[in-house]
């Protein structure tokens, strides 16, 4: 995705989210302004309730969005 974003020159800063009781979000872009979070999970299913309830409180106009098998080629281009 970092590649894909320099060769494409989409200026993004990456980051991660992590709390102090083990929450967490794999990946963080920020760019033109806003912030999107991504979640990988490979065999399917979805970023946990409270993770993402607790993200989203502290930064309520950002996308979540849970990358697996059938949607990460998407993510990397």
């Amino acid at each position: 995705r970092r590649k894909a974003n320099q060769y494409a020159g989409r200026l993004a800063n990456a980051y991660f989210w992590r709390t102090y009781d083990q929450k967490e979000i794999d990946y963080l872009e920020e760019r033109a302004g806003s912030l999107a979070g991504f979640e990988f999970k490979w065999q399917g299913g979805e970023i946990r309730a409270a993770t993402a309830n607790e993200f989203l409180k502290e930064y309520p106009n950002t996308q979540l969005t849970t990358i697996h098998q059938r949607n990460f080629e998407d993510f990397i281009l």
